[in-house]
């Protein structure tokens, strides 16, 4: 059985409350234990499908007002109509939780954030916006994605364009990232080394939402253009695992 701290951190997770490797942690529990898997599934659904904060505020109010002797037989009631309820939707979270899971399965065996080398302004103009382009690349590096979004739109280097794609998939804004990665992957002005990793997350932005024809195309397209590079054996295992859906 969890401790009240996992299920807190599984409701993080579900919330996104979690940092980057706070959510890797979490998934690769879940990949090297079966019985943590199998419950935190079920917390993951219930959370997923009840305003579980509000169900606990109404049942505290319940508890107030079933202290009262002439409410107790209602309330007694009301307790085992939730439990009833709690112990339907286990039974068949599996299966909910099977169908509706796929694209977070999927997505989180092939997604890592995108890591970008150091960048050092060289001088000159490059100078002038090189403390803010260094506080956007920490605040990214270490998972407040949120926060290093307002530095990320001012600067245009490639760099900063990925990290701002990767931030607004992070924050569940998930057609922001598509159309900076569509963007990027069809520009024939960056390295082909970028647009292959601008593909690669635009694929992976389309497993996310469930565009399935579109994610594959997408694969198909990037390993027509290059047979070795950045994410190109990832990009052919996922491809496999789209088309055998």
């Amino acid at each position: 059985m969890l401790s009240e701290n996992e299920i807190q951190q599984l409701e993080d997770y579900q919330y996104y409350r979690l940092s980057s490797d706070e959510r890797k942690a979490i998934e690769q529990r879940m990949k090297k234990d079966p019985a943590y898997k199998k419950e935190a599934k079920a917390y993951l659904h219930l959370f997923k499908s009840f305003q579980v904060e509000k169900l606990a505020e109404d049942m505290r109010k319940w508890d107030e007002e079933s202290a009262s002797p002439t409410k107790v037989k209602f309330f007694r009631f009301s307790y085992l109509a939730i439990a009833a309820s709690v112990v339907l939707l286990f039974s068949v979270g599996g299966y909910f939780f099977q169908q509706n899971n796929a694209e977070p399965k999927i997505f989180a065996t092939y997604y890592e954030a995108y890591k970008p080398l150091n960048m050092q302004a060289r001088g000159g103009s490059e100078a002038v916006n090189a403390r803010l382009i260094w506080e956007a690349e920490q605040l990214y590096k270490a998972g407040k994605y949120a926060e290093a979004i307002p530095l990320l739109e001012d600067c245009s280097k490639t760099n900063c364009r990925l990290m701002l794609g990767i931030s607004f998939l992070e924050i569940q804004k998930e057609d922001r990232a598509k159309a900076i990665f569509q963007e990027l992957s069809q520009e024939e002005s960056i390295s082909l080394e970028k647009e292959q990793i601008a593909s690669w997350y635009l694929a992976l932005t389309l497993v996310k939402t469930e565009e399935w024809a579109a994610a594959q195309k997408e694969l198909e397209q990037l390993l027509r253009t290059a047979e070795e590079g950045y994410y190109i054996s990832q990009a052919k295992a996922l491809l496999q695992e789209i088309k055998a859906r």
